[in-house]
């Protein structure tokens, strides 16, 4: 039997060696020792042992020559590169790090995500529903697998709705690229795919209590329903991203503050409050409320009267500053002086397209404790300009507020209203409200949008939301015009390789 087989030594021994070898390159795809590994394994390992049986000869002459000494040497060499790639691909699959070199961090996730990961206290999974090679959805998957690799709470799946409908009809789900967040029996879904988005999606499911900013109305304030350039709807769409609800108040028709209020905006009045009005705010504030106070530049200010028992007053003037402004109009100020504070830590610079300046009196206001801290105030160069009527700005010492010119501030307020375990009023400032109107909100060059949030954030005490956001996208399309089409075109197609030619003829005329 064994002088039948030896012809065939050499075929047994391959069959063997590729069953073996199959089986390996198995269980590394697959991870698991099922039948299709084990089988190809036995198999090849019969095989090889079989031909050891047929040939032992050759196997001693093979292990025991020179070039065998030889050939041990390499494979021990061989053995010792493929450990050492084996131990760093390891390492590497468990200490994982990624290094982020676009200019603006495009695939890095924001200091608030992480700060609001960072605080997650339970697990919040995230499906995804995207048919099967869909325009997106790897974005979105390397999106996701940011936020898992940063918090383990955090874990996704995506599912094919055509494949799986019986689990798409549970989730309610009825459009493609659909979101489904699940935490603690909460779910909530939504068709948005960005950072910001996502982001508000573990919001709503890891803390879904909703607290309630209250916009006050009746006297020409700015719109959160107005979706025009000098509209506050951006303002509104991000409070709602960042669990908030948004809802419109208006003191004339109410004899009460709503117990549910979590803060109180107030933009840019054009009419004053009427006495009823006045009375309310003021006891919502003995009685630690939370307001958000905006006033423009160009008319009197309807809040100083009641600021004055706080010792904080709006001047009537408009700050300019020469050193720190838009181009051609030295009334649009780019801040980016800040005081240390919870809101402004981190903060770039913020555009104010007109402000007035906010200033504390001398006088310590009587019946109240209030500490008061500026947030943003204008370069030395800046200055109050209180000659409204001249086109020309110029700075007059003895009527003019010279600067650093406060537009900004934040005061907590104690009063004898409050009982032991209250915490203190908290009251934001701000001579201007166009900052946060809907042209200067979302522009990504200014922090303006982190710097409104965070005023919110800070008052409402959800410190953990206060820091920088992730930004939209920025836009590189190149347009091409005609002229810069042809030029492209003529460069790639026609000068290039009339360069290469040139050389050629060059080289060959020299060799000749």
């Amino acid at each position: 039997m064994r002088r039948r087989l030896v012809p065939y030594s050499d075929y047994i021994g391959l069959f063997g060696l590729v069953g073996v070898l199959s089986a390996l390159v198995a269980y590394l795809l697959r991870r698991s020792l099922d039948l299709r590994v084990e089988v190809p394994l036995v198999l090849g390992a019969l095989l090889l042992g079989l031909f050891v049986y047929l040939r032992p000869q050759d196997i001693q002459k093979a292990l025991t020559g020179r070039q065998a000494r030889y050939g041990s040497n390499a494979l021990v060499m061989a053995i010792a590169l493929v450990g050492i790639l084996g131990l760093l691909n390891f390492l590497g699959t468990r200490n994982v790090r990624r290094i982020d070199l676009t200019e603006t961090r495009d695939f890095s996730l924001s200091a608030q995500t992480l700060k609001i990961l960072d605080n997650l206290d339970k697990p919040v999974k995230i499906t995804g529903f995207y048919e099967n090679g869909a325009e997106g959805a790897g974005r979105v998957k390397d999106l996701l697998k940011e936020y898992a690799r940063h918090s383990p709470k955090v874990t996704y799946e995506f599912i094919d709705p055509d494949r799986q409908p019986a689990l798409a009809r549970q989730y309610k789900v009825t459009s493609y690229g659909t979101l489904v967040f699940e935490s603690g029996g909460i779910t909530h879904s939504t068709y948005g795919s960005d950072e910001q988005d996502i982001t508000a999606g573990v919001l709503k499911v890891a803390r879904p209590e909703q607290k309630k900013i209250y916009f006050l109305t009746g006297h020409g304030e700015r719109s959160i329903s107005e979706a025009g350039q000098n509209g506050f709807s951006s303002v509104k769409d991000a409070l709602e991203k960042e669990n908030y609800k948004v809802a419109e108040l208006n003191l004339a028709v109410t004899s009460t503050v709503p117990s549910d209020i979590a803060a109180l905006v107030i933009a840019a009045p054009k009419t004053p409050l009427l006495d009823d009005e006045k009375k309310r705010f003021t006891d919502y504030l003995d009685n630690g409320g939370r307001v958000l106070l905006m006033e423009d530049p160009g008319s009197p200010s309807q809040f100083n009267d009641l600021l004055a028992r706080y010792g904080i007053s709006f001047d009537d003037d408009i700050v300019v500053d020469p050193d720190s402004s838009l181009v051609n109009n030295i009334a649009s100020l780019v801040i980016s002086r800040y005081r240390w504070h919870q809101i402004t830590k981190d903060l770039p610079m913020s555009l104010f397209p007109g402000a007035r300046s906010v200033r504390q009196g001398k006088e310590a206001p009587r019946d109240y404790s209030v500490d008061v801290s500026v947030l943003a105030e204008t370069t030395q160069a800046g200055w109050g300009e209180t000659d409204l009527q001249s086109r020309q700005a110029n700075l007059d010492k003895d009527k003019d507020i010279a600067g650093p010119v406060p537009v900004a501030m934040v005061a907590e307020v104690g009063s004898k209203a409050l009982s032991a375990n209250q915490d203190k009023a908290r009251l934001v400032i701000f001579g201007s409200s166009a900052f946060a109107a809907n042209s200067a909100f979302n522009v990504a060059s200014f922090g303006n949008r982190d710097l409104f949030l965070n005023s919110v954030n800070w008052l409402t005490q959800e410190e953990a939301l206060i820091n920088i956001r992730s930004k939209p996208p920025t836009d590189r399309t190149m347009i091409l015009t005609a002229q810069r089409f042809l030029l492209i075109a003529l460069s790639t197609i026609v000068l290039l390789p009339l360069a290469v030619l040139a050389a050629g003829i060059s080289v060959w005329w020299k060799r000749r």
